[in-house]
């Protein structure tokens, strides 16, 4: 995940979103990034990927630095548009693989609760639906299969609120999942065992690596 510098806006138009989902299928291409989920809000967004060849830091980095300067050049602006590097944490688990998705789906409910999910426009979960077509580089299937293997499920699955979720001021992530912010360096991404899907969470640290 990232945030806009002084959590200022990084997408003011449509234009904005559909040129980032762009330059992350860019990412999936010429970086072998393989995506299983995303949500564009207001001055941050998230994601759920997978580097299969442990080059998270050089993907990450591409995306960032060529949607500034798209949206620098569109908007008549210069510097830094995020507050600096990404936040990544290692996911390992099956369990926490789909926790990651639901949380990442259910992002839209901290602004407007009482929303339906499937209407936010820019995640991936209209896609997991079928409600739109699906970008050829977004993969469903694994979270799919690992929610229950249909669609209705994996919806159940994201959807259905849980006892000890609040929705006064927003959906917040369960206690099982910590998003909580946590130092997280490449090394540690890279060298974490068996799968390393990566769930990219807040950022903390101010400067690049």
């Amino acid at each position: 995940m990232n945030r806009g510098a002084g959590r200022k806006s990084i997408f003011r138009d449509d234009r904005d979103r559909t040129a980032f989902l762009g330059i992350l299928a860019d990412v999936h291409r010429d970086e072998g990034m393989e995506i299983h989920a995303y949500c564009l809000m207001g001055n941050h967004y998230h994601l759920v990927v997978h580097c299969p060849d442990g080059n998270l830091s050089t993907a990450m980095r591409f995306l960032g630095s060529r949607y500034t300067q798209r949206f620098n050049s569109h908007h008549g602006v210069d510097g830094s548009l995020f507050r600096g590097r990404f936040r990544s944490k290692p996911i390992t688990t099956d369990e926490y693989l789909t926790e990651a998705v639901r949380y990442v789906h259910r992002n839209p409910l901290e602004l407007a609760p009482d929303r339906e999910l499937v209407d936010h426009r820019w995640s991936s979960h209209a896609a997991y639906l079928g409600r739109v077509p699906r970008p050829r580089w977004l993969t469903c299937s694994m979270v799919v299969e690992l929610t229950g293997g249909t669609t209705q499920a994996f919806r159940q699955y994201v959807e259905a609120d849980r006892p000890k979720e609040a929705k006064s001021d927003g959906w917040r992530a369960p206690n099982n999942l910590d998003l909580r912010t946590i130092d997280q360096v490449i090394s540690e991404v890279l060298t974490h065992t068996a799968v390393s899907y990566t769930h990219l969470t807040l950022p903390t640290i101010q400067h690049w690596c």
